[in-house]
């Protein structure tokens, strides 16, 4: 059997992929793999089983997940997967491939702040996430976006109770502020959302220390 070759069938060009004259600048193989691998995320008619099994098909062409084309598709995986599937194995799929887990895209959103600011976070991915992150550099949660906003400053602004259950099990750090000098307890205050309030003052010192990790 020939290998299966997936490809885009309309490659974007962004600024990065055109010469000095304008010209359209060939992409990489790993972009042209990575491109595929974007759209078997959103194809809405493939099962999570088939999705895998054509990506594995890419991955014995040569698909290297820690080569630098490849580093912002975590990005494109939490979106595609958060807002369709509660089932996170795709992402689990891809992290154990080697998936790069701290690009920032965005406003400076990681993947983490990818989830938190989705109208009903999908807690299973955001768990794998965690999860990932414990097992290399530990800081996923606590990367400020372009407004200084970490992770948990979201999940705290918008009263998610799930994700700062999370954020607690996953010791993320809660010494941290915002620009305006606002903590987790003020900020889940201005949230007004009773659940995530009373576990935020039972469970987070005022003053906490930072996890022995940081």
């Amino acid at each position: 059997m020939h290998p299966i070759q997936l490809t885009p069938k309309r490659p974007l060009l962004h600024q990065s992929h055109l010469t000095r004259f304008g010209a359209p600048r060939p992409l990489s193989a790993q972009a042209q793999w990575r491109q595929a691998a974007e759209g078997l995320l959103v194809d809405s008619a493939k099962t999570t089983a088939e999705k895998m099994a054509a990506m594995d098909a890419l991955f014995a062409q040569g698909w290297d997940l820690k080569h630098p084309d490849n580093k912002q598709l975590i990005l494109s995986a939490v979106s595609a997967v958060g807002m369709k599937d509660s089932e996170p194995a795709i992402v689990d799929y891809l992290i154990g491939k080697g998936l790069y887990l701290y690009a920032q895209g965005h406003l400076n959103w990681n993947a983490a702040h990818q989830v938190v600011n989705m109208p009903f976070p999908p807690y299973g991915l955001l768990t794998s996430l965690l999860k990932a992150d414990q097992q290399q550099e530990k800081r996923l949660a606590n990367m400020p976006d372009k407004k200084g906003f970490t992770p948990v400053h979201v999940a705290a602004r918008k009263g998610y109770l799930g994700a700062l259950q999370r954020f607690v099990q996953f010791q993320a750090d809660f010494t941290l502020k915002t620009p305006r000098n606002q903590d987790v307890h003020s900020l889940v205050l201005l949230s007004k959302k009773r659940p995530a309030i009373d576990y935020v003052l039972q469970t987070i010192p005022r003053n906490p220390s930072p996890p022995a990790s940081i």
